[in-house]
């Protein structure tokens, strides 16, 4: 059993998660889903590729570490965080 600190921390890490899969219908029917009706090849496509090339472009986060509140070396003044899901 989750102790009560880690219950909500489980809990609030993943309910967009949960929240989102809800939305997208993956817990509907797969006749109701209207999300299966979409090919692979429309999603790898050029301009799917392109979109998913300009949201990630966009979404970097250029982190201060004003105060050194971040657990780095103080010569580090400013860290890029991004990642990649393949």
């Amino acid at each position: 059993m989750l102790k009560a600190r880690s219950r909500t921390m489980f809990c609030f890490t993943f309910q967009p998660l949960w929240y989102t899969r809800m939305r997208l219908g993956e817990f509907d029917p797969p006749e109701m889903n209207p999300y299966n009706d979409i090919t692979m090849e429309e999603i790898q496509s050029e301009s799917h590729r392109f979109l998913a090339t300009q949201a990630a472009k966009m979404s970097f986060v250029l982190l201060k570490n004003e105060k050194n509140i971040l657990p780095l070396k103080e010569k580090f003044k400013k860290v890029t965080v991004c990642f990649y899901i393949y």
